[in-house]
């Protein structure tokens, strides 16, 4: 968007002059607007009249030269002419003054949108997955003219985050709108700007929960992260850290809100005390090159109780290889029969099913924790298990003390390769 789109419209008659020249194609487009118009006045002949007024409105040149007044149109008519305009030219008339922002709300078609607000420089106001409006907060004001314009720093302008909070609210307010996403990227924000963002997430009534964040680079930013988390006071429903990587100094994070799903992506070397310490029911790897000897950490942390006392489900995907012999390394875990050991759980799909078989821990709260190994899963309770499963339990149970022994003796049936792991906690 330019520059003089964001100056404030002074003028009501010079505003709707304006608004005219964005309309006038849209009215010669609309054949239905006689008949709208004809509806209205049960006047053929005036409708007839304002159609030709408005659209040929006279030349500068002539004296008795008027502004076309759209604000003057009935409402019918007038929310005939706002279904032309794409949603940020809606939002500038509303800007003009108060009565401008009632009626064009008043004509806006309502349905479901969400905002979405990518901290710190853009607002998306999204109808579906693909139908998106964009909007700039322009966060620095220019000395010698008092404008303001989007530039890529906004920690270099105090007023910032009021004016993101402003257009926030009033973007809510016109469209009827609900979040969806807070997304962080901390390159062009201060630990001060995020500290009042933060306050205002929590302070607003509006919002008792957050449906998602997403939090992109935490190498070298670990510290933003760890602000943002100890400062946050509400639930998240998805929480979304983009190269959870280990920085030069790994962390410990301490957080009082609680975290439903919690996805970690891209990343090659998993901040292990960072991911422990936080609060999730269920946890996604995706393109995290996760070691067997970091799942090893992880269930042990959980062994001891140390943390995932919520914890339902951790999810992996693409591991390229898994050696049991060092996930399982002082677990004491418990190989389980397939066709003797079955419960109810809910597969990758997200459907109910059931799963027979797996290895089991036991934690020190009296939980299990039950890996998907050696296991089969079925969307019925009394589909048979397949011999196939059956002949690679059996062979497991014959060299489990090696398998899960820590003799030093090498075991084929221990590595799993190009495979996902799932672990369940119940």
């Amino acid at each position: 968007m330019e520059e003089d789109s964001w100056k404030p419209w002074k003028d009501e008659k010079t505003a709707m002059t304006q608004f005219f020249i964005i309309s006038l194609n849209a009215f010669m487009g609309a054949l239905g607007l006689l008949i709208t118009l004809y509806n209205y006045y049960n006047d053929k002949k005036t409708a007839e009249k304002l159609l030709i007024e408005t659209a040929n409105p006279k030349s500068d040149t002539q004296a008795n030269d008027k502004p076309f007044k759209v604000m003057d149109l009935p409402l019918v008519a007038f929310r005939h002419v706002a279904d032309f305009w794409d949603p940020n030219e809606q939002y500038q008339l509303s800007k003009l003054s108060k009565k401008s922002k009632e009626i064009i709300k008043s004509a806006i078609k309502k349905r479901p949108s969400q905002l979405i607000l990518a901290v710190p420089s853009r607002i998306v106001l999204a109808y579906s997955d693909t139908e998106s409006f964009y909007f700039g907060v322009p966060h620095y004001q220019y000395p010698l003219t008092n404008e303001y314009i989007p530039v890529d720093h906004p920690r270099f302008s105090p007023e910032f985050p009021d004016r993101c909070f402003q257009m926030v609210n009033d973007l809510k307010d016109l469209f009827d709108s609900q979040f969806k996403r807070f997304a962080f990227f901390p390159k062009s924000l201060s630990w001060e700007d995020l500290y009042r963002i933060v306050d205002w997430i929590n302070l607003d009534e509006s919002l008792p929960n957050i449906p998602a964040i997403t939090m992109n680079k935490m190498k070298n930013n670990g510290m933003f992260l760890k602000i943002l988390l100890e400062n946050l006071e509400k639930n998240v429903q998805a929480f979304t850290i983009r190269k959870m990587e280990r920085s030069l100094k790994s962390m410990k994070i301490h957080h009082n809100f609680e975290i439903e799903d919690l996805y970690v992506e891209s990343t090659q070397s998993l901040d292990i005390n960072a991911f422990t310490s936080l609060k999730f029911s269920r946890a996604y790897l995706r393109g995290v090159d996760i070691q067997s000897e970091e799942i090893n950490e992880i269930l042990m942390s959980w062994k001891m109780g140390r943390f995932g006392d919520k914890m339902e489900l951790f999810y992996a995907e693409d591991l390229a290889v898994m050696d049991l012999r060092i996930i399982l390394l002082g677990l004491e875990a418990e190989l389980r029969d397939p066709r003797t050991t079955k419960r109810s759980t809910i597969l990758a799909d997200g459907t109910p099913g059931w799963l027979c078989g797996g290895i089991d821990v036991t934690g020190v709260n009296g939980k299990t924790a039950t890996i998907w190994l050696y296991s089969y899963q079925s969307t019925n309770e009394d589909d048979p298990i397949p011999e196939e499963c059956i002949q690679k339990y059996e062979n497991a149970q014959r060299n489990w003390n090696r398998i899960a022994g820590d003799d030093g003796d090498p075991v084929r049936d221990a590595i799993f390769v190009d495979t996902h792991l799932t672990i369940t906690f119940e």
